[in-house]
């Protein structure tokens, strides 16, 4: 007991080590740029261009066989929503209620299909992120398999008493997003295979071994589930 107690502890110790050297490497103009799109009312994160490893960090023995490590470059800078769309930013511009199991204008939205998010962040002059371009703005510079311990950092099974969370409660990471990790899982524009789709992030109901920066899972773009919801990238000019 004691051993596993220590051994939580470093890597609580490490996870805190090496957000702080990623937030260290951030550019201070990049951390800082925000917006607050007027279509849905949300504030959008500025990630700049840059490379990365993509897939299974090192020493992460919690990998799954499609997490393959591969390096990546994201060529162009891009605009995030800095949190989850929320039911309140949905009604803001879907003026078709609220579809979301869990409802509060702070919670984020879901039981929404991959169909109804693209058709969102169409709406508010946007699109999807690629998972690419998710997996990026989630690790905000780190390598390891979280960018923080994962309770400062994310709702999941042991600490989300079965629900989702008004967005932003939890630890940013060091671009300054917000439940990357945990609370729903977030819908991408990429191909998991022909028929489906990849979701990103974990969600409240899961076990940690899917919390994690390269945890992905696949969804059919029919799917309309009370774990499953998006953020946008904000095309601005």
């Amino acid at each position: 007991m004691q051993n596993e107690l220590n051994k939580q502890q470093e890597q609580q110790a490490q996870g805190k080590k090496q957000a702080a050297a990623a937030a260290a490497v951030l550019s201070s103009d990049s951390k800082a740029t925000t917006r607050v799109n007027p279509m849905d009312g949300l504030t959008y994160v500025y990630i700049s261009s840059g490379s990365f490893v993509m897939g299974c960090s090192p020493g992460d023995n919690e990998c799954h066989s499609e997490e393959p490590a591969k390096n990546v470059t994201i060529p162009s800078g891009f605009w995030l929503g800095q949190t989850e769309v929320t039911q309140a930013a949905w009604q803001k511009v879907m003026k078709n209620g609220n579809p979301s199991w869990f409802k509060s204008d702070q919670l984020p939205v879901e039981t929404v299909d991959w169909t109804q998010a693209t058709v969102y962040c169409k709406a508010i002059g946007g699109r999807l992120p690629t998972e690419q371009e998710w997996e990026y703005a989630a690790r905000a510079g780190t390598t390891g398999a979280r960018y923080d311990p994962i309770d400062a950092i994310a709702w999941y099974s042991a600490n989300s008493n079965g629900t989702t969370h008004p967005v932003g409660l939890k630890q940013a990471n060091a671009w300054g997003l917000y439940d990357m990790l945990g609370n729903v899982w977030e819908w991408t524009s990429s191909d998991y295979d022909a028929k489906t789709k990849v979701v990103r992030g974990g969600s409240w109901d899961v076990y940690p071994t899917f919390v994690r920066a390269s945890g992905r899972d696949d969804g059919e773009p029919t799917d309309r589930i009370y774990v499953v919801g998006f953020r946008c990238v904000g095309e601005f000019r």
